[in-house]
């Protein structure tokens, strides 16, 4: 799920660019990506497996990150609307 959530987001992202060559980079980029993945799976499976928990443990901190700084932000802004405008 979460790989799914990155591409697409990065995909959203992509897609507002108005040349052709960013769609078409970032898809050669995902497909070595994959081929070097299987290849690392196939001949080194134990750096596999430190990196796929290493991402795992990444993005448990980079999340985490992101809420409580969405949370200040929307804070920051219920607080700014109760205040009265002088």
């Amino acid at each position: 799920m979460d790989s799914h959530l990155t591409k697409a987001t990065t995909r959203v992202a992509i897609n507002t660019s108005p040349e052709p060559f960013t769609n078409s980079l970032a898809s050669l980029s995902e497909d070595t990506l994959v081929v070097v993945a299987l290849w690392l799976i196939a001949t080194h499976p134990v750096i596999a497996g430190v990196l796929v928990i290493s991402f795992i443990v990444f993005s448990i901190w980079f999340l985490r990150t992101m809420f409580g700084f969405l949370k200040k932000v929307f804070r920051f802004l219920t607080k700014k609307k109760e205040e009265p405008s002088v």
